[in-house]
């Protein structure tokens, strides 16, 4: 009976509890008292409406919507119609209703409404003064200030917090809490207009004058870690995020939407702090709050989607960040318009993950778009304009134009140094951005210089052993190497390797990058042997990511995703040019071309096979309809209107194509589970034949071949890849010339030929003629220039031509298809055998 008791006493006493009792209740967050108080007050007038009953519901809704309880808005909705009814037009005791209901619509992020229900509630006060109207103007201008900063109207914002702080100072006493309200509300609005100073001394002003009370107390908590957060005090920003919500918790339960700010602060905490696992499960948790409280298209839930990808993408899941984005942006979109100020943010994380992609146009045009939103709210001179400056100089770099991306992130570091400071992690960070512009240029002392400062800032703040320094270290190891400091640029490039797998495994997206510059610093060193094994790492590690990307990303992005970070593998071929590799190593190396080669278009083939279900017609119906249009307005657009009318077609076929990857991926997953290598592959080669993989290095080309029931490859060396190349393009200009020679000098056009084409056999074929002994048929598999080649046509001996002497000749566009028994067909293009 005793277990019982303080259940059965609760509604007992909640039966007794006075208007004033439970405002109490409501100041304190104590649910527990406050909801069922707040029902038993309300259902003790009776169903008679009465002035009595509207201001019970005012606090019942005021509690339910404390509670996260749905019923809140129409409880509130309910009174103030009460309240229509039984007073006369614009009577003051509207305005309690009316700022109780521009409360819940501004946790709901109806930011537009609530300050409509501010507004009519000043409207009243200001038509009817006197001293109820007095006391109530700094709640309604607390409404006003407060919403007003949420929509990103600063100027307003201020007019009215001003005004609420001078009135809460004289009513209520500079040491009150509607003056600590007040202040926090005021250091909010200088922390979105990134005045820094003024919003500390705002919150040091909050903070001294503040009640001892417990709620006052959580709220400033909750600024301060944000404070020091955007300070770079990440550490003491996680404390004071941990001590709120542990406070939030325990009063408001675990899923109460008045978590979602503190649940998004620690989220941003932990993927500043590189503890990317932990920001997914936060970011997660607070977005199932969100959708059971908001809704999926609501404003809460895109900021959340938003959160959630920045840390999937720096956790190298890249398609999954992307559709996340896009999400985040059309809601966003929907709701508040393209200028809002949140879409200008996920504007610029899309941007950058669309850098990391390689799709250099959009990233520019997404950051472009981020910037001129931010420059409208904060002007050109404002810390968030940064690192947007610095990201459109990185990109304008990568795309080739390095000049302005040098003149856009030394304005970027140029702000930063005058807004924020030195060491703070947007100056930092945009300082590490110049550098890869100049490593870019060439000018390696220069990026050398600022990447040992970004690294400096960069440990200052976040630990020697954070992966957020690993970047740093990696940045050093590139211009190291470029100044020929090899050993230093090994250690820079082992430290970010080793950082990177500690934090997230063997198959992180970076880590190809920090594999690759360890190999290309071992071989520089004359550490050959050495290095074949983190280059075949890089590759590898590629490869995983780039399938990822090829099963949920559309077409164009995972085609410019594979263009990026070849580095391991087209090290690893000219280390196997230029080094005598045993057995083993070269299987190793062929099998690791082998199962790169062609791999997004694999991807794609077995995403489109597994998309052939009647489930999905309309959609690839939709997607073929969208690639004929986007084809026509290449063509013949209107130059008026072609760029925003081929971006439009563009995005709609990638939304489509993600979506397609999203219905079929499933299967297609599963397919390339078996994807072929080396061993596949020789398993599959007929009898009597031979199989040559040609590849293209970064400096050589070499060739392959294996023969049946070989334990390994042979290699051969072909040469440096310009030398090649040239010996191509002669050929070619050679096959032209006849082309358009209409039958005129026939003779002396098929001795030139001749003299084209038998360099280009000598260099290409005849190194490999001792393993090809007793051959009748050979699969090749072509890369670089050799793609354009068609070795029937190269010349032998006076008259003939390998088409007449043999083996038979059978293309392919990977090695691979030989497991998949591709038709046996020439590509459309190649040129015809001679007759």
């Amino acid at each position: 009976m005793r277990l019982l008791a303080p259940f059965v006493l609760l509604p007992l006493l909640s039966l007794a509890q006075t208007p004033a009792q439970l405002r109490q209740h409501l100041d304190d967050w104590d649910l527990q008292r406050a909801v069922p108080a707040a029902r038993n007050y309300a259902a003790s007038f009776g169903p008679t409406p009465s002035l009595g009953h509207a201001e019970a519901l005012d606090l019942l809704g005021e509690a339910l919507s404390l509670a996260d309880d749905p019923a809140a808005l129409p409880t509130l909705e309910t009174a103030l119609r009460m309240k229509t009814n039984l007073l006369p037009p614009a009577d003051v005791s509207l305005v309690p209703t009316l700022l109780r209901l521009g409360a819940e619509r501004a946790q709901r992020r109806e930011w537009p409404i609530a300050l409509e229900q501010y507004q009519k509630a000043l409207a009243i006060l200001e038509a009817r003064p006197g001293p109820v109207a007095e006391a109530l103007r700094a709640q309604v201008l607390l409404g006003l200030g407060t919403t007003a900063t949420a929509l990103g109207r600063y100027a307003e914002a201020k007019a009215a917090l001003d005004q609420c702080l001078a009135m809460a100072e004289q009513q209520s006493g500079p040491n009150s809490r509607p003056t600590a309200d007040a202040l926090r509300a005021l250091s909010t609005l200088a922390y979105l207009q990134s005045n820094l100073p003024l919003a500390e001394q705002h919150l040091a002003r909050a903070k001294a004058v503040a009640p001892n009370h417990p709620v006052e107390q959580a709220h400033v908590v909750l600024l301060s870690a944000g404070l020091a957060m955007e300070r770079g005090r990440y550490d003491e920003a996680a404390g004071g995020l941990r001590q709120a919500l542990a406070f939030f918790e325990e009063r408001l339960g675990p899923h109460n939407r008045r978590l979602l700010p503190v649940l998004r602060n620690i989220a941003r905490g932990q993927r500043f702090q590189a503890q990317l696992p932990a920001a997914i499960k936060t970011s997660e948790r607070a977005l199932a709050i969100s959708v059971r409280s908001f809704g999926e298209e609501s404003s809460p839930t895109a900021e959340l989607l938003g959160i959630l990808a920045a840390a999937q993408a720096e956790s190298g899941l890249l398609a999954d960040a992307r559709q996340l984005y896009d999400r985040a942006i059309a809601v966003l979109t929907k709701l508040h318009g393209p200028t809002h100020t949140q879409v200008g943010f996920e504007l610029f994380s899309l941007a950058n993950l669309e850098q990391v992609m390689g799709d250099f146009e959009s990233s520019l045009r997404h950051a472009g778009q981020s910037l001129a939103i931010r420059e409208a709210m904060d002007g050109k001179e404002s810390p968030r304009t940064v690192t947007i400056y610095a990201l459109l100089g990185r990109v304008n770099a990568l795309n080739g134009n390095v000049t302005k991306g040098r003149e856009l992130t030394e304005l970027a570091v140029a702000i930063g140094r005058r807004t924020v400071g030195e060491g703070h992690p947007r100056t930092t960070f945009a300082r590490s951005d110049l550098g890869e512009v100049l490593y870019l240029a060439k000018d390696y002392a220069g990026a050398l210089q600022h990447f040992t400062a970004s690294l400096a800032g960069q440990v200052k703040l976040f630990g020697p052993g954070s992966v957020r320094t690993a970047q740093g270290e990696y940045n050093l190891g590139l211009a190291e190497r470029a100044l020929g400091h090899h050993a230093e640029a090994l250690l820079r490039f082992s430290n970010a390797g080793r950082i990177w797998r500690e934090a997230f495994g063997p198959d992180y997206l970076f880590l190809a990058e920090t594999n690759a510059g360890q190999a290309a610093s071992l071989a520089a060193l004359n550490r050959p042997a050495e290095a074949i094994a983190p280059a075949l790492e890089a590759a590898r590690v590629r490869r995983v990511s780039l399938e990822a990307v090829a099963m949920n990303a559309a077409e164009r992005e995972a085609l410019l995703f594979a263009r990026v970070d070849r580095d391991g593998l087209l090290l690893a071929l000219d280390l196997a040019a230029s080094s005598k590799l045993d057995p083993a190593t070269t299987t190793r190396v062929w099998d690791a071309l082998i199962r790169d080669r062609a791999a997004v278009l694999d991807a794609m083939a077995r995403r489109r096979t597994a998309a052939e279900d009647p489930a999905n017609a309309s959609l690839l119906s939709q997607i073929a309809n969208l690639k004929k249009e986007l084809a026509q307005a290449v063509l013949i657009g209107d130059p008026k209107l072609y760029l925003s009318r081929v971006t439009g077609l563009r995005q709609t076929l990638d939304d489509s194509e993600r979506a397609l990857a999203r219905q079929s991926s499933r299967f297609a997953r599963q397919s390339l589970s078996t994807r072929a290598g080396w061993a596949e592959v020789l398993a599959a080669l007929p009898a009597g034949s031979a199989l040559v993989g040609y590849a293209r290095g970064d400096t050589q080309y070499v060739a392959f071949v294996g023969r049946p029931g070989a334990p390994a490859p042979r290699l051969f060396p072909l040469g440096p890849s310009a030398r090649i190349d040239a010996f191509v393009l002669a050929w070619q200009q050679e096959m032209e010339r006849e082309r358009n020679s209409a039958g005129r000098n026939a003779r002396r056009n098929e001795a030139t030929y001749r003299q084209a084409g038998l360099a280009l056999r000598q260099a290409i074929w005849d190194p490999l003629l001792p393993a090809l002994t007793n051959t009748k048929t050979v699969y090749a598999a072509p890369d670089g220039a050799l793609q354009l080649v068609n070795l029937d046509t190269l010349p032998i001996g006076a008259t003939q031509y390998l088409a007449e002497t043999g083996p038979l000749f059978q293309l392919l566009s990977s090695e691979r298809d030989l497991v998949t028994a591709p038709p046996r067909r020439r590509p459309e293009g190649w040129p015809p055998r001679p007759r």
